[in-house]
């Protein structure tokens, strides 16, 4: 398979694949700007340091490495829901399933473009009866871009939620904020109220809110760590916030109960009010470019 990969889509001094755990697929990104990594499986990003950077991304070392099981980290594929469902995978089938590469470039900028698709199948019809197709663009460099487009190649209209549910990496959950979402509506899923955020974020407890109506660029301020990190967006109104906090870490499985406090998830996403249907042959793409600055 690696071999495969590497003569039709592997690129000197950009990008390379290799077999990474549980054998799944990896590409390996490493160009003058940065170092990245992705598996095919659920085309899940799961590294991305800049040059002279600390890793911005988190990844845990409890999680699952099993076929139809996601990855805890990086940035997972929500869709075509977002959340759990009776009877079907939490978050949806795209995080759970192969994803398949169909391009690769090294562009003018220094930075490395990687392209997988995922369309419907007998595995995602097991899920959801709809066609689609399902293109995920990662575009690494000084910045980290990552795109998902969803076309609806159905003869009906589509309906879906999802999220790219970004984990970054920080330095301790207690001193960290995050600018950019004052004044901004949210839902607390963990209660079902709805507040207006006031000033910055700050963590003492768990915390899962979706902020409504809010195209807003958060900013990660690490003090620890002394730096920012960027977190845009675009093709979504909806952005989550989530720590798990303690008692959560300790109840799911596939992370570790002290690991709560080096990370942070603050996602681009389409869910809450913002959901997204799609008539016969639209388009819609939810992306997100993270980058980091000094403080």
């Amino acid at each position: 398979m690696k071999e495969d990969l590497n003569r039709i889509f592997g690129i000197d001094n950009h990008i390379s694949f290799s077999t990474g755990k549980a054998g799944f697929p990896l590409a390996v990104i490493k160009n003058n700007l940065c170092h990245a990594e992705i598996t095919t499986h659920g085309a899940h990003v799961m590294k991305y340091q800049p040059n002279g950077e600390k890793e911005v991304l988190w990844m845990s070392e409890h999680g699952y490495w099993a076929d139809l099981k996601p990855i805890r980290g990086g940035i997972p594929v929500c869709w075509p829901w977002f959340g759990p469902k009776e009877g079907l995978p939490s978050h949806g089938f795209a995080r759970i399933l192969k994803w398949d590469v169909v391009s690769t470039a090294a562009l003018p900028d220094g930075s490395t473009e990687l392209v997988m698709e995922l369309a419907d199948s007998e595995a995602t019809r097991q899920y959801w009866r709809g066609q689609f197709k399902a293109k995920m663009t990662v575009v690494a460099g000084k910045s980290l871009k990552v795109s998902l487009s969803i076309q609806n190649a159905d003869i009906h209209p589509v309906t879906y939620t999802g999220a790219l549910h970004t984990y970054f990496t920080i330095s301790d959950i207690n001193t960290i904020e995050i600018a950019g979402l004052d004044g901004v509506s949210y839902i607390d899923t963990l209660t079902g109220d709805k507040h207006v955020q006031k000033g910055h974020i700050k963590f003492n407890a768990e915390t899962d809110r979706i902020y409504l109506d809010t195209l807003a660029t958060c900013r990660v301020l690490d003090p620890g760590l002394k730096r920012v990190i960027n977190v845009a967006k675009t093709g979504s109104r909806s952005t989550v916030v989530w720590n798990p906090w303690i008692a959560k870490a300790k109840r799911l499985e596939d992370f570790g109960d002290n690991e709560y406090p080096g990370m942070l998830c603050v996602e681009a996403a389409n869910n809450a009010t913002d959901v997204i249907t799609l008539k016969p042959g639209e388009t819609h793409v939810t992306g997100t470019t993270v980058s980091v600055e000094a403080i």
